[in-house]
């Protein structure tokens, strides 16, 4: 299988795209084979990108307060 690497927003796009898939009823195996990437990648993908919309990703990250960058 040739190895991709996808911009945060392309894996933003694939992450909802796999959700929209598992409310259809799909399984979680049919959905990642449909965006094609496997199921460790999509998880992967969800815990790093789930829940942000795409405008967040490009936004430079600032500190959290109270927090000392080194």
């Amino acid at each position: 299988m040739m190895r991709r690497n996808y911009r945060p927003e392309q894996s933003i796009d694939k992450v909802r795209d796999t959700e929209i898939l598992l409310s259809r009823g799909l399984t979680t195996g049919e959905a990642t084979r449909k965006i094609e990437v496997i199921e460790r990648t999509y998880y992967r993908y969800r815990r790093g990108y789930g829940g942000m919309r795409i405008d967040e990703v490009k936004q430079p990250k600032e500190p959290e307060p109270g927090r000392l960058i080194v």
